[in-house]
């Protein structure tokens, strides 16, 4: 079975070089590398001014679904599990495409049916003629391929808001540091101001 696109070693060239040295030549090598990548490096590449990670996937990967949704988190926890789970999307987004085309070539193949054209009806002015005709196995065809986008559009529909919700916590994280830093400000006000009155 083929891979799917994003889920392709890149060229050598196009390799993604830690700050020890190692290359990362695909997600699934990421994912691996990222397990077991320690704190020190894992911060070197992603802090809050950048996610080299994001921008790799981005630029070279050609996944903007997955670098939208790992530019939003600089938790190391957090992006083994974005990354796993968009491997995991990835690998069965193919296996269902395959297996539907499969059933719909397997269906088209055992179902035969014998449909006649209606003759042509003469009725007063009224004339009545069969145009075009669809067999059994090209209705069953259209219908699967009808599933197969109704599947994908609510995937995406349910990543667009997994990205929003993503966004949110996000911004609440940064408004909680807001006022922890607004609390621990005023405590230490109070403290000098007591300091110095006595």
């Amino acid at each position: 079975m083929r891979k799917h696109k994003s889920l392709k070693e890149v060229n050598p060239e196009h390799s993604f070089v830690l700050k020890t040295g190692k290359t990362i030549k695909s997600l699934e090598d990421l994912l691996s590398q990222l397990k077991k990548m320690d704190q020190e490096t894992f911060s070197h590449h992603v802090n809050d001014t950048k996610n080299d990670f994001a921008s790799w996937i981005n630029d070279i990967i050609k996944d903007k679904t997955l670098a939208d949704s790992l530019g939003l988190i600089i938790k190391k926890n957090e992006i083994v599990n974005t990354v796993k789970n968009r491997i995991t999307q990835l690998k069965h987004h193919k296996k269902a495409a395959k297996t539907i085309a499969k059933v719909s070539k397997q269906t088209t193949k055992k179902i035969k049916v014998n449909i006649k054209p209606l003759p042509k009806v003469k009725e007063g002015k009224h004339k009545v003629e069969v145009v075009d005709q669809l067999s059994h196995g090209e209705w069953v065809g259209n219908k699967m391929t009808d599933v197969a986008i109704e599947v994908a559009n609510k995937v995406k529909e349910i990543e667009e808001t997994r990205h929003k919700f993503n966004e949110k916590t996000y911004l609440i994280s940064g408004i909680n540091d807001f006022f922890l830093g607004l609390i621990i400000g005023l405590i230490m006000g109070v403290i000098l101001a007591r300091v110095l009155i006595f």
